[in-house]
């Protein structure tokens, strides 16, 4: 996925690409807090719409979460993946853990 403004001082927009040949377009919002990042594709006609939500949580971690709209009703989202990450830390001593 590439994350880019538009236009100088415009929306932020995103672009994804996978091995599969799929390409999806992507409106960019920030909450208001800045602690979450959601994607919303672009409508297309005859085709499915997605949202994928990243919400910072209050240490290292992170809530992720994918949902799926169908192409005859676009705005009736439905979770398809949700879950957490953590980020790893490395030990003190330089080595990594065991």
């Amino acid at each position: 996925m590439v994350i880019y403004r538009a236009d100088r001082g415009g929306p932020t927009k995103a672009i994804y690409f996978d091995s599969e040949g799929h390409v999806i377009n992507y409106a960019v919002t920030f909450s208001d807090d800045r602690r979450t990042i959601t994607f919303l594709s672009d409508a297309v006609p005859a085709a499915p719409r997605f949202r994928l939500a990243y919400t910072k949580g209050a240490d290292d971690s992170m809530g992720i979460k994918f949902e799926i709209a169908p192409p005859v009703k676009l705005s009736g989202f439905k979770t398809y993946l949700e879950g957490n990450a953590r980020r790893q830390t490395e030990p003190k001593s330089g080595r990594p853990k065991s």
